[in-house]
């Protein structure tokens, strides 16, 4: 009983064993491995809580990932200055905010799974005649539930992945309660905006 209890708070709150030089180490290989799954699915991580499908060069994927990631760090890191002091330490927030990417692989390995698409070829610039209208009507009817699954997994992603990062920065940060929640809601908006602009410009 002690086993499971101990394994399912190291799942819920994994950086409260795990900190610095060696989260940062094994944070940035996963860094490298969705970079890598990424490229080979075709799924852009183009900000820092988004996920998309898209063809990119190795290096633009890898900007997509180190970038947003950055951005993280650097939002989040100048937060808990201000709001806890010089005490806390960069290289906290960079490893556990790296090694919280680790709850994003399963959403990068649905993109390694064959899917379905509606056979229609749109115009460019043009509206969709009523023939590939009719044509998603009937992809949807039939693919409903490998939406619907598709659409489960995604969302449970990133509510994972989001409690990792906030997890992250209440233990690197030293931000519990409301405080913690209000200023790492706050900083996750800003971070999300910071690495838009961000990839916009490297992009």
């Amino acid at each position: 009983m002690r086993t499971k209890t101990a394994l399912l708070d190291y799942f819920l709150h994994p950086f409260r064993y795990i900190a610095g030089g060696k989260s940062l180490l094994w944070g940035l290989l996963t860094l490298a491995g969705l970079t890598g799954l990424g490229y080979v699915s075709s799924t852009c991580f183009d900000g820092v809580l988004d996920i998309h499908a898209g063809r990119l060069d190795l290096r633009g994927h890898a900007l997509c990932v180190f970038g947003s990631w950055a951005s993280a760090v650097a939002v989040f890191y100048l937060t808990a200055l201000i709001l806890s002091g010089p005490s806390v330490r960069l290289i906290d927030f960079a490893g556990t905010l790296a090694l919280a990417h680790v709850a994003r692989i399963p959403g990068v390995l649905v993109g390694l799974v064959p899917m379905p698409v509606p056979d229609i070829n749109p115009q460019s610039g043009t509206a969709l005649n009523p023939d590939d209208l009719l044509a998603i009507v009937l992809f949807l009817r039939e693919h409903i539930l490998e939406m619907i699954l598709l659409s489960v997994i995604c969302i449970g992603v990133l509510v994972w992945f989001i409690a990792w990062m906030y997890n992250a920065c209440s233990v690197s940060g030293n931000l519990k309660g409301g405080k913690g929640i209000v200023s790492f809601i706050i900083a996750l908006i800003i971070a999300e905006i910071v690495s838009k602009i961000l990839l916009a410009i490297m992009l």
